[in-house]
C-alpha cells in the first residue's frame, strides 16, 4: 500500500515510478485543495496530512485490506462514506472515503484491476460519482 502524507511523498513516488505522472498531478491537486481548506496559511511544502487530517492511500497488487493504513477489517466489511470513480489514462480507480473518527477521513484509491469481484460488485451497487481534475467539470459536491 502506498501512503501519501505530503507533496514530497507524491513527487518521490512519481520519481520512483510507483505512480504515473497523471496520477501524481491529480494527487497534488487534491492535496492542494485539502491544504487550502484545512490550513490555508501553511506553505505547501510544510503541509502534512497524517493522523491530523487523514491520509491518502493507493492499494497495490497483493493488498487484501487496509492494514497499512491502520484499518484491519476486510474491504467487504467497511462502510464507505463516499465513493467516486477516477479514470487516469487507461487505469480506473475507485476513490473511497472512510471516516476513521470525527476528525479524520481516509482516502483510498482502489485500482479496479486489483479489486476482488465481490467488492467490485458491492461498490457498483452504491452511488458512485465521477471524479475529475477539471474543477469546472465536477458537478457534484466533492468531499475533498
Amino acid at each position: 500500500m502506498l501512503i501519501i502524507n505530503d507533496f514530497a511523498t507524491i513527487r518521490q513516488m512519481e520519481g520512483q515510478g510507483a505512480i504515473s505522472r497523471p496520477l501524481a498531478v491529480h494527487l497534488a491537486k487534491k492535496t492542494e485543495r485539502l491544504r487550502a481548506a484545512l490550513e490555508p496559511d501553511c506553505e505547501p511544502d510544510d503541509f502534512k496530512l497524517g493522523p491530523q487530517h487523514g491520509i491518502i492511500c493507493i492499494m497495490e497488487p497483493g493488498d487484501k485490506d487496509l492494514s497499512g493504513a491502520g484499518i484491519t477489517q476486510p474491504l467487504s466489511e467497511i462502510m464507505f462514506e463516499w465513493i467516486s470513480r477516477l479514470q487516469v489514462e487507461d487505469l480506473s480507480y475507485y476513490v473511497v472515503y472512510i471516516m476513521v473518527n470525527n476528525d479524520n477521513i481516509l482516502q483510498v484509491y482502489l485500482p479496479d484491476q486489483y479489486l476482488e469481484s465481490a467488492v467490485r460488485t458491492w461498490i457498483n451497487e452504491q452511488p458512485v460519482e465521477e471524479e475529475s481534475d477539471d474543477d469546472e467539470a465536477n458537478t457534484y459536491e466533492e468531499p475533498f
